[in-house]
C-alpha cells in the first residue's frame, strides 16, 4: 500500500479506517528494520540535490546516521516495550522537528500517526517527499503499515478521533496551542509529552574573550552564528539573547567578528523593518540603552533588571545583549521557560555547581556554542525514548 498525506478540508474528518497504523504491529525497540531505515534515509537526506539545497535537511541526514542512533539504541533496556500508538502534533514554525521525535519514537517501537502543519512550505515537501519514498520501498512495508503522515486544521473533529486513540502524544507548539490539544479526551493511562514556548539564551565570558587571539573569536563568532542562523530563531533552543558575563573590553572587536562571520548576504527589508520596530521599542520603553546592527544581527544593549527574552522577541536574527559582573548573577534572571544555555568561555565544572543550585528553576541543558541546535534523546527535560517506552519487570 502506498502511504500518502490524507489531506482534508472543510467539516470533513480523517478517515480512521484509511490508517493503518491503528492496526499495524508494533516493532521491538531498536528493531534492525527500523535500523536500516534511518540508515537510508539518512543517506538520502545527505546525498539527494534537492535534499542538499537545505542546511536543515542535511543535518537531520547526519543526525539519523547509524554511528550516532546506535548509541541511543544501546541505552534501550532489554525489557523495554513500545507503549502503542503514538499521535505527533508538529510545530508549524520549525519543519524538521517533528522528525527528531518521530525518530526516537520510532526507535522505541511505536506506531505513529503524525499530524503535519498545514502551512506549507518548500522544505516541508521536499522533505516528506523523501520521507514518503524511502518508507514504501518494500524492504520497509512494516514501517509504512505503522507510520502515517496526515493533515487536518484545528477545527475537525478528527482531533478528538485521534487523541482518544493514542497510547502517547506528543505535544509540539506554543503554550496555547498545547493547552488546546491537552483540552482533547484521551485514554486514562495516554502519556502527554508536552514541548510548549521556551526559550534559549547563550553566556559569553568576556574574560576569556579579552584573552583569546582572533582565531579563537572566529571559530566562537562561528558557533554562534551556526546556533542563530537557521530557522530565524524560531526554534527552541536557538538562543533568543546573549549574557555577557564579566569583562567588557572586546565586546565590540567580538561583534565585528560576528558580522564578518555572516557574510555579505543582505537583509531582507521586510525583516530589517521588523528588526528596527522591535529594537527601537526596547529603547523607547526603557527596556534596552542602546541599538546596533552588526551584519544581519540587531543587537539591542538591554537596560539591567530586564527579562532575558521579553514575550515579544519575534526571532528575526535580533540579539539583546545582558550585561552582567558574572555567572551568579544570571540566577537572578533565568525562568522556568529557559530551556537551553549555550555556553563558551566557562568551565563545565563551574556550570555543574551553578545549575546544581535549587533556585535555577529552568535550563534543562547546557552545551558549548554552536551545539544548540543539536538534537538528542534528553530535550526539554525528558528522556524521550524512556518516556515512549513502558518497563517490563520480572521479579
Amino acid at each position: 500500500m502506498k502511504v500518502d498525506w490524507l489531506k482534508q478540508a472543510g467539516a470533513e474528518s480523517v478517515s480512521l479506517a484509511a490508517l493503518p497504523a491503528l492496526q499495524a504491529p508494533l516493532q521491538r525497540p531498536a528493531a534492525s528494520i527500523t535500523a536500516a531505515f534511518t540508515q537510508k534515509l539518512s543517506e538520502a537526506l545527505m546525498r539527494t540535490p534537492q535534499c542538499r539545497a537545505f542546511d536543515e535537511l542535511i543535518a537531520l541526514g547526519f543526525w539519523l546516521r547509524k554511528s550516532n542512533l546506535q548509541a541511543y539504541m544501546q541505552d534501550i533496556d532489554g525489557m523495554a516495550k513500545p507503549l502503542g500508538l503514538v499521535v505527533h502534533y508538529t510545530p508549524a514554525n520549525v519543519d524538521t522537528m517533528f522528525m527528531y521525535s518521530w525518530v526516537c519514537s520510532l526507535l522505541a517501537g511505536n506506531s505513529n500517526i503524525v499530524r503535519i502543519s498545514t502551512k506549507g512550505s518548500a522544505l516541508q515537501s521536499t522533505l516528506l517527499d523523501t520521507l514518503l519514498r524511502i518508507l514504501n520501498e518494500p524492504e520497509f512495508s512494516a514501517l509504512e503499515q505503522a507510520n502515517q503522515f496526515i493533515q487536518f486544521d484545528h477545527q475537525q473533529v478528527s482531533g478528538e478521533a485521534l487523541s482518544l486513540c493514542a497510547d502517547a502524544r506528543i505535544l509540539w507548539g506554543g503554550d496555547a496551542s498545547v493547552n488546546r490539544i491537552r483540552a482533547l479526551p484521551v485514554k486514562p493511562r495516554c502519556r502527554d509529552i508536552s514541548f510548549a514556548d521556551r526559550h534559549s539564551v547563550c553566556a559569553i565570558n568576556g574574560d576569556a574573550v579579552t584573552a583569546a587571539d582572533d582565531t579563537t573569536l572566529k571559530r566562537l563568532a562561528e558557533g554562534l552564528w551556526r546556533d542563530i542562523n537557521p530557522f530565524l530563531q524560531q526554534a527552541c533552543s536557538s538562543p533568543r539573547a546573549l549574557v555577557w558575563l564579566g569583562s567588557q573590553a572586546d565586546k565590540q572587536r567580538f561583534f565585528c567578528l560576528l558580522a564578518q562571520w555572516q557574510g555579505t548576504q543582505p537583509v531582507l527589508e521586510n525583516l530589517r523593518n521588523e528588526q528596527l520596530a522591535f529594537g527601537q521599542w526596547l529603547v523607547a520603553t526603557g527596556q534596552a540603552s542602546a541599538l546596533q546592527q552588526y551584519g544581519r544581527l540587531c543587537i539591542p544593549e538591554m537596560a539591567a533588571g530586564q527579562p532575558l527574552v521579553a514575550p515579544e522577541h519575534p526571532g528575526q536574527w535580533i540579539l539583546p545583549v545582558h550585561s552582567l559582573p558574572g555567572l551568579p548573577d544570571l540566577s537572578r534572571l533565568i525562568t522556568a521557560k529557559l530551556q537551553t544555555l549555550s555556553y563558551w568561555g566557562l568551565e563545565k565544572e563551574t556550570l555543574v555547581k551553578f545549575l546544581a543550585e535549587p533556585s535555577i528553576t529552568g535550563v534543562d541543558r547546557a552545551v558549548p556554542v554552536g551545539q544548540a541546535l543539536d538534537f538528542s534523546p534528553f530535550w526539554d527535560g525528558y528522556d524521550l525514548i524512556a518516556e515512549l517506552t513502558r518497563q517490563v519487570r520480572v521479579h
